[in-house]
């Protein structure tokens, strides 16, 4: 359930859309249909699937229920309305489907307190106890109400998850909610709650200041204090351009105020037309993806290679066509993709005008590394985007970006796009500052000590974690192929999902420690992509995603941290296998 809840006032467009199971027994059929159709109609719903029962056809509330429920708990939809003749028979049922929560409500502050209050996913409605006009108003009203996973319930909702778990209440005391962790895009890309944490879901910066950056701060601060200077940095910027083109083998370097914005521009250099097709990896950051979007391009998701979960090289094969303008890879998670090989599967797949289709690259985790190739990342490719954002390898005061290519007109037009669109075309400010470029070439030259850091906490990390069964661990890669941005690590395929979210509670609610699934397919997580990629789907990429965790790593985290993660990791993965087992054994009793 996401993260937010009703403000006085709020309109539709502050909540995300939320994609809804509807279902009835006999009693309710005449009501799921009309409220179906209402449903429809509203701004705040994404979708409505009805699971029955239908007209000749037969259907017990329990089963009903399931079906609605399980759906939510396996979180291919967000909430589900089930009506039957009192709603209580619906919502025992639901109930009983681990991870659900349901409840009757007739009224509007019962409506308003399921969710709020209890975090309540299913809501059921007896046809014999409200009128319709009633139940189409109070299913509008269920719509606007958000949990808040920072709000004092939360701790109570945990409570009720904890025994649903082990059987037992655990005590919980008070959150401090003056102290609030910050909260990635997608909420349900982080454990359930927080408040218990010691070591973060993710960390809130990459690479790290010394001495020699604030110097060079200091230097820039007291050569800027006249108003003949001022903070005017076209020498910093040039001289870090410079210094970047070299260090990447490029022919070009061009700095951005951010990552994301040079993604956008080289996109618009292309001038995609409708229909032109972007092939992009569906388990993604969803940045490149918006980006294809607003620049006018259909996006057309890809399978991950099942290893290094980068763009899969025959997949894409699969999907290249005569309307493929380009192939934009990410080098996931710091894992260096095959950009040579891409290159030459453009070349085998020209476009009927634009010949070949250019290969845009995503470096934004892995400056510094190298390809299969050998070659530094950044020279090949048409384009190839880095980010310098607070979490990054480098970063430039939390934000900045640059591109490198060797297209001399693709250099000339970038340069335009970021400045007013020089004396002929369009453009605004996208400029990288003075102070930026000025600890740009300081982390820049400290990169290759900061990321061999990196490298080797998480190979200590993959020896320490490779004799625990149930976890696949990410590759063990050297000369640069892989820089570790995250620590994948992957669950048993019995455990996708339900399993992977249940490690990642257990991680933080018993042992401190933070995990973040990054990154989940981006189709899934995003209400704009989820409808510009009607009809795609990849399901190798939502398996893996369902199977990924990435608990928190970093080169400056002390030993003692580190050996708190490596031991809440090994603990929390023996606490839910032995959960697993128990459940398995007790269903197969069940059906025995």
């Amino acid at each position: 359930m996401t993260p937010l809840h009703r403000l006085p006032g709020a309109g539709p467009d502050a909540l995300p859309t939320l994609r809804l199971a509807i279902g009835a027994d006999r009693a309710g059929q005449e009501y799921k249909d009309a409220l179906a159709e209402h449903l429809r109609k509203q701004p705040l719903v994404a979708s409505v699937l009805d699971v029955g029962v239908h007209l000749r056809s037969e259907g017990a509330y329990p089963q009903i229920a399931e079906e609605a429920a399980r759906r939510v708990a396996e979180a291919t939809l967000d909430r589900a309305l089930l009506i039957c003749h009192t709603g209580l028979g619906m919502a025992v049922a639901a109930n009983k489907v681990s991870g659900v929560r349901a409840v009757t409500a007739h009224d509007s502050l019962s409506v308003r307190a399921s969710v709020l209050s209890n975090n309540a996913q299913v809501l059921a409605f007896g046809a014999g106890i409200i009128g319709l006009a009633l139940a189409k108003q109070l299913a509008e009203e269920w719509l606007t109400w958000r949990f808040d996973p920072t709000a004092s319930a939360a701790r109570k909702v945990q409570m009720i998850h904890d025994l649903e778990r082990t059987g037992r209440v655990i005590p919980r005391p008070p959150s401090d909610r003056t102290r609030r962790v910050p909260m990635p895009t997608n909420r349900s890309t982080v454990p359930r709650t927080t408040a218990a944490l010691s070591i973060p879901f993710e960390p809130a910066q990459g690479g790290w200041y010394t001495g020699a950056e604030h110097d060079a701060i200091r230097m820039v601060v007291s050569g800027s204090e006249s108003w003949r200077t001022g903070w005017r940095g076209a020498e910093y910027v040039t001289s870090f351009e410079d210094a970047f083109a070299q260090y990447t083998g490029a022919s070009h370097a061009l700095a951005f105020n951010s990552g994301g914005t040079a993604m956008e521009m080289v996109l618009r250099a292309l001038e995609l037309k409708p229909g032109d097709e972007v092939i992009s990896c569906a388990l993604n950051f969803v940045g490149p993806h918006i980006a294809v979007i607003g620049q006018g391009g259909r996006l057309v998701l890809a399978e991950p290679d099942p290893i290094t979960l980068n763009l899969d090289l025959a997949d894409t094969e699969q999907r290249i066509g005569p309307q493929t303008r380009v192939i934009l890879v990410t080098h996931w998670n710091g894992a260096s993709a095959d950009i040579g090989r891409l290159v030459e599967l453009a070349v085998r797949h020209p476009h009927p005008v634009h010949g070949p289709p250019v290969v845009i690259v995503d470096a934004a985790r892995a400056c510094g590394g190298r390809t299969p190739s050998g070659a530094r990342v950044g020279s090949e490719g048409w384009a190839t985007v880095f980010s310098f954002e607070s979490k990054k390898l480098m970063t430039t005061f939390g934000q900045g970006g640059m591109v490198t290519t060797d297209d001399h007109v693709l250099a000339e037009r970038l340069r335009g796009l970021r400045t007013y669109g020089g004396r002929a075309g369009w453009g605004t400010n996208q400029l990288l500052t003075k102070a930026q470029a000025a600890v740009g070439l300081i982390q820049l030259a400290r990169l290759e000590e900061m990321n061999a850091a990196r490298v080797t906490r998480a190979h200590d990390r993959t020896a320490a974690l490779a004799d625990i069964p149930e976890l696949t661990l990410p590759p063990t890669l050297d000369e640069g192929l892989h820089l570790y941005y995250r620590h994948n690590l992957l669950v048993p395929e019995a455990w996708a999902g339900r399993g992977r979210d249940e490690l990642m509670d257990v991680l933080a609610d018993r042992y401190g420690v933070g995990s973040i699934v990054s990154d989940p397919v981006t189709y899934l997580g995003h209400d704009l992509i989820r409808a510009h990629t009607a009809g795609q789907h990849c399901p190798r990429a939502e398996r893996l995603a369902a199977r990924l965790l990435c608990p928190c790593l970093h080169p400056q985290m002390t030993e003692d941290e580190e050996a708190q993660v490596l031991d809440a990791v090994r603990r929390a993965t023996a606490d839910v296998a032995q959960l697993q087992s128990a459940t398995a054994t007790a269903t197969a009793k069940e059906n025995g």
